[in-house]
């Protein structure tokens, strides 16, 4: 499956122009709001931050999250002490588990990794990081948040550098944390003195969406913010004025689903790539390399890039009817932990995530 060439950009290009020019040069997925105030499920515009409501919940969320491998929104609730899937259509709220069954009672942070499949929670009254059960609900500790941050608010998590973000409400920043030890490092400085709760990254434009809410019917302006963690820039969108306390923020993609990849198998070993979230017939990419950064813009595409710099072409193919298209090779031991995998829409312009083998 490894093939490695002496020109990879080169060979990227030529595998791109075999396709022609591609549609849509960008995407326009939603962002959802779980707001306290109204208990309801709201969709909140990225560029102006209107809102417009999609329904009541049945039961009061904090905190939303979105697969996007499975096409499943969950939600969670410190009063029940449960997770929740959240129906993106109607609002309502299915308990996973019932009341008391997450086993933490203030838990806000909600967050979804899809390169591993593993949903992340956050508890304010322990300072803990957990991974959720989806099956039970029951939550798993990981360990105490690190670095002396306190309040983890909102999660989100950045598929291409698999990187889970927090924000912090008493400490007034965005930080990383380390999903193994739960050590945490600040990565924005002061975003100022307000009441911070939701979070969540954005696939599209790679940045994180963060509220700013008034729960307690103070005059100070409710808002929704963008943090792009590559220049540490965090700016207000507009005053989220049809919200009282929008706790819970999540993204999902357009086309449902979304386009990502995924790795099974054991390196060393025989390894199976599987580029999802495609239309049927699309022409893929799945490229491969060992360094971070992007590369040239991708003929066809304005504005896309791949992730991966001086990357390798694994294979190009057709999606299938399910809107996969897979790979299948060995990889070699000197590959294990080193080598970053993605994969390219060359037909819809869209970049999936980063898997590091």
């Amino acid at each position: 499956m490894i093939e490695r060439t002496n020109n990879p950009t080169a060979l990227l290009a030529a595998a791109l122009a075999t396709v022609g020019l591609c549609a849509s040069p960008a995407s326009a997925g939603d962002l959802y709001a779980a707001d306290v105030s109204t208990n309801a499920l709201w969709i909140v515009d990225r560029d102006t931050a209107d809102c417009t409501i999609v329904g009541g919940f049945n039961s009061l969320i904090q905190g939303l999250a979105y697969d996007a491998n499975h096409d499943i929104m969950y939600g969670i609730s410190a009063s029940f002490d449960c997770i929740f899937t959240i129906n993106r259509t109607t609002g309502r709220a299915t308990s996973i588990g019932g009341t008391g069954a997450l086993g933490y009672d203030n838990a806000n942070g909600l967050a979804y990794d899809p390169n591993h499949d593993i949903l992340y929670a956050t508890d304010n009254n322990t300072n803990t990081l957990m991974w959720v059960d989806t099956t039970t609900g029951v939550g798993h500790a990981i360990g105490t948040i690190g670095g002396g941050f306190r309040e983890i608010e909102g999660l989100g998590y950045d598929p291409y550098t698999d990187t889970l973000f927090g924000l912090t409400d008493l400490d007034q920043c965005i930080v990383s944390i380390d999903v193994n030890t739960a050590d945490a490092v600040a990565v924005s400085g002061d975003i100022g003195d307000y009441v911070w709760r939701g979070l969540t990254f954005d696939t599209e434009r790679r940045g994180l969406w963060a509220t700013q809410v008034d729960p307690y019917g103070n005059p100070d302006p409710r808002g929704l913010w963008f943090f792009d963690p590559a220049t540490g820039i965090i700016e207000m969108v507009g005053e989220t004025d049809e919200l009282g306390s929008p706790q819970g923020l999540t993204f999902v993609g357009s086309g449902g689903s979304g386009f990502a990849v995924a790795v099974d198998g054991n390196c060393p070993g025989d390894i199976r790539i599987t580029a999802g979230g495609a239309e049927p017939g699309d022409r893929i990419a799945v490229i491969y390399g060992l360094n971070a950064g992007q590369t040239h813009e991708v003929p066809g595409c304005p504005g896309l890039y791949a992730d991966i710099a001086k990357p390798n072409i694994a294979d190009v193919g057709t999606a299938d009817a399910q809107g996969e298209f897979v790979v299948t090779g060995r990889a070699p031991a000197k590959a294990c932990g080193r080598l970053l995998i993605q994969a390219i829409n060359l037909t819809a312009c869209e970049a999936s995530n980063v898997v590091n083998l």
